[in-house]
Order: structure tokens, then sequence, then C-alpha cells
């Protein structure tokens, strides 16, 4: 499903998180780039994407969030309960440095060194 430059806010993450919830969903692959979701979206739709059956690739490059504390744990906890998800884009966001070496660390802790989940 691509909805990428549709001026989706964070009003539709709602709607987004029932797509992505939804149990008899065989989506594979999400592309919400170039929206307007910001932190308080990306959050409903990263909880939602921990949830999907079937997704394997997420993304959300462009859509204006940062990487304060409740995104750094809906990112964690995305990847931790998700384990089909084998792709995120969060490019072109407000993630520091910060964010990204809490991304790198919670990732290496639950990856082994063959690249499988431990």
């Amino acid at each position: 499903m691509s909805l990428t430059y549709c001026s989706i806010d964070a009003g539709a993450a709602q709607a987004l998180f029932e797509i992505l919830i939804y149990t008899r969903s065989a989506l594979e692959e999400v592309n919400l780039s170039g929206n307007l979701l910001r932190n308080e979206g990306i959050r409903k739709v990263l909880i939602g994407t921990a949830i999907a059956k079937s997704l394997k690739k997420i993304l959300l490059a462009d859509n204006q969030f940062n990487d304060d504390d409740q995104i750094v744990r809906a990112m964690e906890f995305c990847m931790e309960k998700n384990k089909k998800l084998a792709r995120y884009d969060f490019k072109y966001n407000n993630i520091t440095d910060r964010g990204k070496f809490e991304k790198l660390t919670f990732f290496r802790s639950t990856v082994d060194h063959n690249g499988s989940p431990k």
C-alpha cells in the first residue's frame, strides 16, 4: 500500500492503525513517506506495525517526527514484536545521534552475529 505525499496527518493515524492490525490483512509493504504524521501519528502507526501479521516493510521517511523517548520506545516495541519486518525507513526525519545510537544498541541486543533474531 502506497500513500506517499498525501498530506496525511496525525488525525488519520487511527485509521492507519486499524488497517495495520486487521487480522486478515495480507499487506507486506506500507509506504507512508512524505506525509505529516509527526510524533503522535508515527507512534500510533508503529504500534499498529508491531501487531501487523504479514508486514515486511514500513517506509516512514519524511514524516516530520523526532526521536523523543516515546518514539524511540515505539520503535523498539515494533522491532521487538514484529519479527517479520525486515525493512524500516526513517530517513529525512529529525533523528539525532542519540536516537541512532539507541536504535543501534537495541538492534544489537536483539540480533545475533549471524543476523538472526535472538
